[in-house]
């Protein structure tokens, strides 16, 4: 749905008596990366990315609508190599709420032309919080061309409080993503997951929270894959003082893997294990100083080969906010496939510092540089050399169209 379609909606539900509103932005930029082999120089794109928020409510109801174009004119001043890349990607969720019950249906979706330029992907909505524990970098393809891609998912979740302290969450979920056609999917393998999953929290105390939960996983891809899996988790998280948190978790996973090409099947059992730790380092009268980081063992199907396996993995972020005008961010990533004797054992370690700062009420600054570095002993995930990629750019917003 384009953003004039989301203004179109507002107008009809206007008359409804339900409240809401519409938030528009577009941030456009000059960004530079590594050069391609054969390159002389490194290659200068042109970036535009336009979202769109609908926010409508109409109690025991919430409605939430978002679309994202992003535009990139690639290698903008060099007639003979100019291309034209566009990613459409949007997501909607509603809502219902009532006596502590909530009952949310999701979907995302993006088609078009996928980047690795930029050496992380953002999540379609905007309002999405990023998993600490979870690296923000995954592995590269040699080619730094774009690829046609398509992905979508859908699911329902129902929250259910039983009493002040304990509350489950019934979740299931399915997604497709992958390259599209043929050529793309010898790069981005098709991958198809379901989950159905339930989970408790209880509050110990005002300081203390457990958490425990079972789920079920099918994931099939293109490359032959077809796991089916059983998963119990455990978490304990803890206020260590008013600013700073600390959650632990650890789980096993027992499942069956086959290889649909071979025709070979083989048990499977693996652990998991987490930890994240957030705090305000520094908080004065201007400046506020927060630092999250976080670590993960778990398996997981890599995008570029679709192959089933064990990763650690962790991010650490520090920002710093100054005088609520500025923001400063420092990010370190990485990820590494085990065990470290496999064939297909393959690492990737990522660093990268960012900078908004407010002009005006509605309009940003905002500028970068990523790096990373990936070594491999897989076939289809090359060692590369350091990779990197930098930006200059304005963002713009409207006001908050309310009605």
């Amino acid at each position: 749905m384009s953003a004039a379609g989301l203004c179109a909606v507002a107008g009809l539900l206007a008359g409804t008596g339900a409240t809401g509103a519409l938030d528009l932005a577009d941030r456009a930029q000059l960004s530079s990366r590594v050069a391609a082999p054969g390159q002389r120089q490194a290659p200068v794109d042109l970036e535009n990315g336009a979202t769109a928020l609908l926010t409508v409510s109409a109690a025991p109801l919430q409605l939430r609508l978002g679309y994202g174009p992003q535009y990139t004119l690639v290698d903008a001043f060099d007639e003979r190599a100019r291309a034209r890349v566009l990613l459409q990607a949007g997501f909607a969720q509603l809502s219902l709420g009532r006596a502590g019950q909530v009952l949310s249906l999701n979907a995302t979706g993006s088609i078009g032309e996928q980047s690795f330029a930029r050496l992380v992907s953002a999540p379609v909505d905007p309002a999405a919080r990023a998993d600490p524990a979870t690296s923000r970098v995954d592995f590269l393809p040699a080619a730094n061309a774009p690829l046609p891609i398509a992905s979508w998912s859908a699911g329902l979740v129902f929250s259910q409080p039983w009493s002040a302290r304990w509350r489950s969450t019934f979740a299931v979920t399915y997604g497709e993503s992958g390259g599209r056609g043929e050529a793309a999917q010898m790069i981005l393998p098709q991958q198809q997951t379901a989950t159905a999953g339930v989970s408790t929290t209880f509050a110990a105390s005002r300081l203390d929270q457990l958490a425990g939960g079972v789920e079920a996983v099918n994931t099939r891809a293109s490359s032959g894959l077809d796991y089916s899996g059983l998963g119990l988790a455990l978490a304990w998280s803890r206020r260590l003082a008013p600013r700073t948190a600390l959650r632990l978790g650890a789980g096993a996973i027992a499942g069956r893997q086959r290889d649909v090409r071979l025709g070979a099947t083989r048990p499977t059992l693996e652990g998991t294990a987490s930890a994240v730790l957030t705090t305000d380092l520094l908080r004065a009268h201007d400046l506020l100083v927060s630092l999250a980081v976080g670590a993960s063992v778990a398996p997981q199907v890599a995008s570029l080969t679709g192959v089933r396996q064990q990763r650690t993995q962790g991010a650490a972020t520090l920002t710093a906010q100054l005088f609520q005008r500025t923001t400063v961010t420092a990010t370190v990533d990485a990820t590494q496939t085990l065990p470290l004797e496999d064939p297909h054992e393959a690492r990737i370690v990522g660093a990268g510092v960012s900078a908004s700062h407010r002009v005006g009420d509605l309009i940003d600054l905002v500028a970068g540089y990523r790096t990373a570095w990936q070594q491999s002993r897989d076939p289809f995930i090359a060692s590369l050399p350091r990779q990197w990629f930098a930006y200059l750019g304005v963002a713009l917003r409207t006001p908050s169209l309310t009605f």
